[in-house]
């Protein structure tokens, strides 16, 4: 993982959503979102994760397969 510039996001975004398939996951205004269910950003579901870094939605992700 790394940087989270707008072209580096949609590949650190792909990267994210093969490994945690079950995951819906977006770079939206630089923040990145991680959720189980919908997507939308005026009404995201309790459960959301949310981080400033792709590293740190991918440690925040990992941490709950465990």
């Amino acid at each position: 993982m790394s940087g989270d510039t707008s072209t580096g996001a949609a590949d650190e975004e792909r990267r994210l959503r093969e490994e945690f398939p079950d995951w819906r996951i977006a770079y939206v205004s630089g923040e990145w979102l991680a959720t189980r269910g919908p997507l939308v950003r005026e009404d995201l579901p309790a459960g959301t994760l949310r981080a400033g870094t792709s590293d740190e939605l991918y440690r925040l992700l990992d941490a709950r397969r465990r």
